[in-house]
C-alpha cells in the first residue's frame, strides 16, 4: 500500500539510482559530502553552505567519459533538494541543460538527470482459497526486495552520442 512506501521514504529504505550527464570530463568515481543548504536569496535555488547546510553525500560511478563530457551513475546516500545537481556544480561540472546552476542547455533543454532504477520493499502475499491474497504479518521473513527500471530516454542519449 502506499503508507507502505510512505514510511520508506521517510525512513530512507528506498534506493534509487540515478544516471546524469555532467559537462567537462571526469575521470575517476568518486564521492561528494558536502553540506547543502538554501540559497539566501532564492526560494529554489540550494547551494553548498557549510555553515548553515544539512549533510549531503553522493556517491557516483564514470561509467564513460568523453571530452567535453560524462555519463555518470550517482547513488544519493542523503536525499537533499537538488542534491546531484548541486554536488556536481560545486565540483565544476553541472549537468548538461541546468541552466539554473551553470549548466548548458545549447544541446539538451532541461538537466540531464533520469532517475534509472528504484528499489523497495514489499511484504509478501500468500494465496488462499478462491484467490484472495492475503499479507503475511510484517516481519523480516515475509517481506521482499523489488525494483522499477527505466532506460535511459531518448534526449540523453541523442545528448551523449547514443542512437
Amino acid at each position: 500500500s502506499s503508507a507502505i512506501l510512505y514510511e520508506q521514504m521517510k525512513e530512507r529504505k528506498i534506493h534509487r539510482t540515478y544516471l546524469a550527464i555532467v559537462s567537462g570530463k571526469l575521470t575517476e568515481s568518486g564521492t561528494i559530502d558536502l553540506p547543502i543548504g538554501r540559497k539566501s536569496e532564492s526560494v529554489i535555488e540550494r547551494c553548498v553552505d557549510k555553515t548553515h547546510g544539512e549533510r549531503a553525500v553522493t556517491h557516483y560511478e564514470v561509467l564513460e567519459a568523453r571530452t567535453d563530457q560524462t555519463l555518470v551513475k550517482c547513488q544519493l546516500e542523503t536525499g537533499r533538494t537538488h542534491q546531484i545537481r548541486v554536488h556536481f556544480a560545486s565540483i565544476g561540472h553541472p549537468l548538461a541543460g541546468d541552466d539554473l546552476y551553470g549548466g548548458s542547455r545549447e544541446r539538451i533543454g532541461r538537466q540531464a538527470l533520469h532517475c534509472a532504477r528504484q528499489s523497495f520493499r514489499v511484504p509478501v502475499y500468500t494465496p488462499v482459497e478462491g484467490g484472495i491474497r492475503v499479507e503475511c504479518p510484517a516481519n523480516g521473513n515475509n517481506w521482499k526486495t523489488t525494483a522499477a527500471e527505466s532506460p535511459l530516454p531518448q534526449d540523453m542519449k541523442q545528448l551523449f552520442g547514443e542512437k
